[in-house]
């Protein structure tokens, strides 16, 4: 078969003999018009003799030489050059190019069977990627309390991790939130080879950079962290203040002035440690034994500390000198700005004023800088298609969102001082309370504010006539209120109209604990009197999703009993053996367990805290606890979702569950579905129930703690209501598509507070949809009806079977 290649010279064979022969064509076309006239051209090339022998030796010429061109081509492909010959740009085959896969190397395991293959959870860990900055600070005892808060105070929200290192030994109580790693040798000398040695078991495949300093210097957090955001990792980099050394080919850096490393130099660091401790001087400071160890890394990569990489400077100044008060020079404040790190501080205050004067210079250039790019968009304004119509207040912000038709168009809702109206489809009136409340009160503030501001407080007092408010998402809260000023000056009433904005920030991601799926989830399943009849489907639920998968789960049953004649009949029986079948039916590492209460009069709120106690004692704090309902369909996509929003000490986690309507009010025909599926018709997302939550043992018992110490009373407050107001960590609410519920009326006995009206609205809304209870009323009033039609006619049968003849005659 012929090659791709020969064929594409074959046919750059044929195009040249085919340019060639329309040449002479041409060339013979004009020397005949050069004999005649342009109207007479075709007629003279018709009539001429060397045309018509010209057209003829065409004709044969394109005949042979279709003939004998495949006998040729392999002559004339000597002619070309050697890459023509041979380069081939195309596979010899003529189907369609499909890359070439290589399959993963099987390894099997002893048993003969090839282990599954485990992806990481997140993509950023498959690919390598990792976090920009560590930050390590020095610190002892008798600064942690004073300069080392102060240091967490101005860098710590600034920057991805920061962590303090000091003796264990030297102080027992450390400040309240201060993240710091605490060594119990007591030699302080040794710190840094703890520190690195703490950072190489944890942290070192997980940054890109890493950085050193003293609790006495002020480091700026977001100058560093816009430097190494500048900087390539791949290079052996050791940054900072150069120091001269023994070698004199070598500088290391001064601690005071902060070391910042890259991830290869550190990794040189830390093989190194061994001949670094023995090196090391007890008598020096751990600066020195560190700039010791520095030194050693360096020599072996052929480096030194350097302060400046690619046209990027790393600028240290000293608090020497400085005068940390309002009247410090501009100059001195603008050099300070471009400073990475300041240093040396020996007092606590010193670093709040430096912080606050640079704040301040900061927010002044910002300021400058708005007022220069408003005044660049004026300028340019009227050069745009749409001309000043293209200003929007404020300038700078993004325009309204324009509606496509009247669906898009977004409602104001009007306020006053003390309710708001039509805020949602379902309310005419609410009153203003929370945080609709504190925003009504902050933006009138703000609106009194800045109009004293532009009339040189005139108005000491308004009041609010007219109120509106709308969420636009593309800019943010607007605003519109009608005031009622009092003129000082007037000494009467004025009125105005003032439209604010409370514009949307820059979207950030919050940082949050790294959490994996493999914890253990302990299922929580109180089972009531009631509920001992659907508690066998929940089993069956488990068995298919957990017990045969092997999920890492344990389920506790909580058996309730209301009083001492059922707990002697002992009315669960049946479900202990069934949970006894269960267990030995599956003896893998997923269990079923169970325990039994007594109500002793407790209900609603109380009660659930009685199951929720009993366990917490057979529990460590560390497990993680899922507190289920009868009626619940279990998946592993939710048991996953649970273990991933439930962090320790951090979050946890309400899902807002998928409950299911009446099932005789929203189908026609039996038997009804034994799977839920989300729709509108079947069900609704109920934003109004708490029942299910995962959480720790930990967390819970330290609200509680927090609950006793407030004096509060446990029955009082429902479990939600507990986290939010007796815990700082974070209370996560989101739908929960795999979170499906069988229908079920809400018993309200027993709750209090915000926990029974959420319990009597959800139950006034579980039965049906509204337009299926419209059209079950409908049709039950056709059916009335139509039975009071039959009634009548059945009545007026017999009273004209009752009538005599002559009654019934026509007259």
């Amino acid at each position: 078969m012929i090659s791709r290649s020969s064929q594409h010279a074959g046919g750059g064979l044929r195009i040249c003999r085919i340019f060639t022969v329309w040449y002479w064509l041409v060339l013979a076309v004009a020397r005949c018009c050069k004999r005649a006239t342009r109207l007479s051209c075709i007629k003279a090339f018709a009539h001429s003799k060397p045309a018509i022998r010209l057209l003829m030796g065409l004709c044969f010429g394109i005949a042979l030489s279709l003939v004998i061109a495949p006998f040729i081509e392999d002559h004339c492909a000597r002619f070309l050059t050697p890459s023509a010959r041979s380069v081939s740009y195309f596979p010899d085959d003529d189907g369609d190019y499909e890359p070439e896969i290589k399959p993963i190397p099987t390894v099997k395991d002893d048993g003969g069977k090839q282990p599954p293959i485990v992806r990481p959870r997140y993509l950023f860990t498959e690919l390598g990627i990792k976090e920009k900055l560590f930050i390590s600070v020095f610190t002892d005892a008798r600064s942690v309390e004073t300069r080392g808060v102060a240091v967490n105070r101005t860098s710590n929200h600034l920057v991805q991790k920061l962590t303090f290192f000091m003796n264990g030994g030297q102080s027992s109580v450390l400040p309240q939130g201060l993240p710091v790693v605490t060594f119990s040798n007591n030699q302080s000398h040794m710190v840094p080879f703890h520190t690195i040695k703490y950072i190489s078991d944890h942290y070192l495949n997980a940054y890109d950079w890493f950085y050193f300093q003293s609790d006495s210097t002020y480091m700026r957090a977001d100058r560093l962290m816009d430097f190494v955001q500048h900087v390539s990792v791949a290079q052996n980099l050791l940054i900072g203040k150069p120091v001269e050394t023994e070698n004199e080919k070598v500088f290391t850096c001064d601690l005071e002035a902060g070391i910042l490393l890259s991830q290869p130099v550190m990794a040189v660091v830390v093989n190194n440690l061994d001949w670094c401790i023995r090196n090391s001087m007890p008598g020096k400071s751990d600066a020195r034994n560190l700039r010791t160890c520095l030194t050693r890394a360096a020599e072996d990569l052929n480096i030194s500390c350097i302060d400046q990489v690619n046209e990027l400077s790393y600028v240290y100044h000293t608090s020497q000198s400085l005068n940390l008060t309002s009247s410090m020079p501009e100059s001195q404040l603008s050099d300070l700005s471009k400073a990475v790190a300041i240093g040396s501080f020996k007092n606590e205050p010193d670093f709040y004023r430096l912080h606050r004067l640079l704040s301040e210079y900061e927010m002044k250039l910002v300021r400058t800088q708005l007022d220069a790019l408003v005044e660049e968009i004026t300028k340019i304004a009227p050069l745009t298609p749409e001309g000043n119509k293209s200003l929007v207040w404020p300038i700078g912000i993004t325009p309204p969102t324009k509606p496509l038709n009247r669906f898009d168009l977004i409602q104001w809702d009007y306020f006053t001082d003390t309710h708001i109206y039509f805020d949602d489809d379902f309310t005419n009136i609410r009153e203003l309370k929370g945080v609709d409340k504190q925003d009504i009160q902050d933006i009138k503030s703000t609106a009194l504010d800045r109009l004293n501001a532009k009339y040189e407080d005139r108005f000491p007092r308004m009041r609010l006539i007219n109120g509106y408010r709308r969420f636009d998402a593309a800019r943010g809260m607007e605003y519109i209120l009608d005031l009622a000023l009092f003129d000082r000056k007037s000494k009467n009433e004025i009125f105005k109209r003032v439209n604010l904005l409370r514009p949307l920030g820059d979207v950030e991601i919050v940082p949050m604990p790294y959490v994996t799926e493999n914890a253990r989830v302990n299922l929580l399943l109180p089972v009531r009197p009631g509920e001992k009849d659907d508690v066998l489907s929940f089993f069956d639920s488990y068995a298919q999703t957990c017990l045969k998968s092997g999920d890492n789960t344990y389920l506790f049953v909580v058996f309730i009993f209301e009083s001492v004649n059922q707990e002697r009949e002992d009315i669960y029986a049946v479900i202990k053996s069934t949970i006894a079948v269960y267990e030995n039916r599956h003896r893998s590492g997923t269990r079923i367990t169970w325990t039994s209460v007594q109500s002793a009069g407790a209900d609603g709120t109380k009660l659930s805290y009685v199951v929720l106690d009993a366990l917490a004692k057979k529990l460590s704090p560390e497990s993680l606890v899922v507190r289920c309902t009868v009626g619940m369909e279990l998946s592993i996509e939710f048991l996953n979702r649970a273990r991933m929003n439930t962090i320790k000490g951090w979050q946890v986690f309400f899902p807002i569950g998928f409950w299911s309507y009446k099932p005789n009010l929203i189908y026609d025909q039996h038997p009804y579905p034994t799977k839920i599926e989300i729709s509108s018709k079947s069900g609704r997302y109920d934003t109004r129930q708490y029942v299910h939550a995962s959480f720790y043992v930990e967390d819970y018992l330290y609200a509680k703690r927090q609950l006793a110490g407030a004096g509060g009373v446990l029955g009082t407050v429902d479990l939600y209501d507990l986290f939010v107001q007796y815990h700082s960590l974070h209370v996560f609410r989101a739908v929960e598509p795999e979170l499906r519920l069988q229908f079920h009326i809400h018993n309200c006995t027993g709750l209090v507070g915000r926990a029974q009206s959420d319990c009597q609205h959800s139950r006034a809304h579980s039965l049906a949809a509204r337009s299926q209870l419209g059209m079950l009323i409908f049709e039950y009033q056709q059916k009335l009806d139509q039975m009071q039609l039959k009634v009548m006619q059945q009545q007026r049968g017999e009273n004209v079977g009752q009538m005599k003849p002559e009654m019934l005659r026509k007259k």
